[in-house]
């Protein structure tokens, strides 16, 4: 269970090196061993997936191969390999290595059968045509820097150990030395078996990972082993509906483009990591639609999981997207949440309610100061601090209640302001301490 060696973090100043043709990799001509299906071609596409499944089933422990047969029992021809399939497969795949030669003298013989229980290696490979691996059995996989110039469908496949799809992080050479999904990628319904890793990929076309099993605990060992979607960039959408993450899954430093991912009915684990995420913001109606929808979703089940501080932020996305819904049908009308957002970054900051109480005090303090109503410096200060903070009645003890009737209009106009204001911002505070120590 061996990982791919690693990469050198930075590829300043170092030759691209260039890709490798799908057809000079031995499991791709394995994975395509009557040849190449087009989307509709279902029969070619049924052929290549038995034969991939009967040989890889070869080295699986009998343990591992029963429980596929239990789980899906119409496998059962497809995880048995006959001497009679080993005779046609290895009859097919020197054909196929001999009609994929052309031109390219010798082609057909460096490139042979890869052994059984071998890793499975798309290194560095570049699909240039629709990849069709629905319903494929994958034991360790690396796809590690390669390319999926069309579409990649791993719709309904099974990967009993790590599978990794990362590249190398901190290139110089980012777009190459990253797994890159130019199209749609399907992966509906696939099980992963040991932790995957998506770490670094890029996803410019559509990621789709409903119905999909993470850590499927009856093929590992270590069900709780994490999952790796750190640093990854999906461009397009997004889409984890009724998707289950049974073990730790961390999103650190994704780049969410176009809008937030789809957890619709989706089950995460409560070591699910969002640190230092770029998320969307709606640019117009439209948008903020669907991102309230997606953003509450993840909020309610961050309430759920009693991850709080994500359940905030969450919620804050949420707040934010709702304000450009409501600018879209009344100019003006999201004012109240931008004012939630400025006075106490939506409830996640007590910092903010308690500098703006003490700016209001010394607002209030210059105000008194240049009226001329012949209060003293330290007068004029403390009746500023008790019309702020007059919700706890400090200025009936200290102040004259007849000397404060006869102060002009507009200075009993800035005592009202200023005890109303000053109450939000209690209340302000008060929330923010609350969120920050997680006290319900």
């Amino acid at each position: 269970m061996g990982d791919d060696p690693e990469e050198p973090e930075s590829g300043a100043g170092e030759a691209k090196p260039p890709k490798m043709k799908a057809e000079d990799n031995s499991w791709y001509l394995l994975a395509t061993l009557y040849g190449v299906p087009g989307e509709a071609n279902y029969q070619l596409r049924d052929r290549n997936r038995v034969a991939w499944n009967k040989y890889v089933a070869a080295s699986l422990p009998e343990k591992i191969r029963a429980r596929l047969i239990e789980e899906k029992p119409f496998l059962v021809n497809e995880l048995n390999l006959l001497p009679g399939d080993q005779q046609d497969i290895e009859r097919a795949f020197a054909q196929r290595a001999e009609g994929v030669g052309g031109d390219r003298d010798g082609l057909a013989d460096h490139i042979t059968l890869p052994p059984h229980g071998d890793r499975i290696e798309f290194v560095n490979v570049e699909f240039e045509r629709d990849v069709f691996f629905e319903g494929y059995i994958f034991s360790r996989c690396s796809f590690r820097k390669a390319c999926f110039s069309s579409k990649a469908n791993f719709f309904n496949a099974t990967f009993l150990d790590t599978a990794t799809f990362s590249g190398c992080a901190f290139s110089a050479l980012t777009q190459f030395n990253s797994v890159m999904f130019y199209k749609n990628a399907y992966f509906w319904a696939a099980k992963f078996g040991g932790p995957p890793t998506f770490k670094n990929s890029i996803f410019e076309g559509n990621a789709k990972f409903s119905n999909a099993i993470f850590n499927e605990a009856e093929f590992t060992a270590d069900g709780l082993s994490g999952a790796s979607f750190a640093n990854v960039t999906f461009a397009a959408g997004c889409d984890f509906v009724n998707a289950i993450l049974n073990g730790t899954t961390s999103f650190e430093g994704a780049k969410f483009a176009k809008e937030p991912p789809h957890f619709f009915g989706a089950r995460l684990h409560q070591g699910t990591i969002w640190r230092y995420i770029l998320w969307p913001k709606p640019q117009d109606a439209v948008d903020a639609d669907r991102f309230i929808d997606a953003y509450a979703c993840l909020k309610l089940e961050m309430d759920r999981l009693k991850k709080h501080e994500d359940e905030l932020d969450f919620f804050a996305l949420e707040l934010q997207s709702r304000r450009v819904l409501q600018e879209s049908v009344l100019k003006g009308s999201g004012l109240p949440i931008a004012l939630y957002g400025l006075l106490s970054d939506y409830g996640r900051s007590y910092a903010r309610p308690l500098y703006a109480l003490f700016a209001v005090a010394a607002i209030g303090t210059l105000v008194l100061l240049l009226s001329g109503a012949h209060f003293a410096p330290w007068q004029s200060l403390g009746l500023s601090f008790a019309n702020t903070f007059n919700v706890f009645g400090f200025r009936k003890d200290f102040f004259d209640a007849a000397a404060i009737e006869h102060l002009p209009a507009l200075l009993k106009i800035l005592a009202a302001t200023q005890t109303i204001v000053g109450t939000i911002l209690l209340f302000l505070l008060g929330l923010g301490i609350r969120n920050k120590f997680r006290m319900k």
